[in-house]
Formats: structure tokens, sequence, C-alpha cells
């Protein structure tokens, strides 16, 4: 049975990417366009890993899905923002999400999304 993606991105042509992406490597991908949907579907959906974006728009912020996915899930996460490595939070850097989570910038995401999926596999 291939392994189910959750991604949570708003910027619908980035959303697009990342999913052909994932549906390539062989993986079973569930989008989601903001924060809002995490709540709801996350847990109960049974994802092995997950793909967020920092800023979501609505409802929970990327960092806050990342510690619940590696705190509570203990499923792999990459967290990829739009800001470059030296304006991210503190809380990036410091190792507080966990060894699950892979913080990388969108510019280089892509990158991130393949060394990510091929680490599923």
């Amino acid at each position: 049975m291939s392994k189910r993606i959750a991604v949570f991105e708003d910027d619908e042509d980035i959303r697009y990417l990342i999913e052909l992406m994932v549906e390539q490597a062989g993986f079973v991908v569930t989008s989601f366009e903001s924060g809002v949907d995490f709540e709801d579907n996350l847990g109960e959906l049974g994802f092995d890993a997950v793909i967020t974006d920092y800023n979501l728009g609505t409802g929970p912020d990327g960092y806050e899905i990342a510690l619940h996915v590696t705190f509570n899930l203990e499923v792999p996460c990459l967290l990829h923002t739009g800001y470059p490595e030296e304006d991210w939070p503190e809380h990036f850097k410091s190792g507080a999400l966990g060894e699950n989570v892979t913080v990388s910038e969108k510019e280089i995401g892509l990158l991130e999304v393949e060394d990510f999926l091929s680490k599923l596999s």
C-alpha cells in the first residue's frame, strides 16, 4: 500500500507542483490550502508524512502543524518557508521542532521535497 502524504500549501501553483512530485514519487497525496483543514483531518486520516508551508493564511500555521506532527503523530514533516534562513524564527534553528521536522526555504524547496520523499520510500 502506498504511503499517504498530506500537503498544506496556500499558494495554488506551489501546491500543484508539490502534488505532482508526490504522485510521481509513488505516494498518495491529499492537499489542503489552509491550516483550518488541519485540525479536522490530520490525525483522523492517518498520514505517513506531512509537507507544509509556514504561512497558511487562516487557522494554524505550518509551525503549529509541524509541532503536532512531530510530537503527537510521530511522522516526518517538511516545513518550508519563503523567509530566508537568516530571518527564520529562533525556534526553527534551535531544534525545538524535533528531529522528524526538516525546515527549508521555498526557493530551494522543490529539491528539498525530492530529498524528503526519497527518504520515505
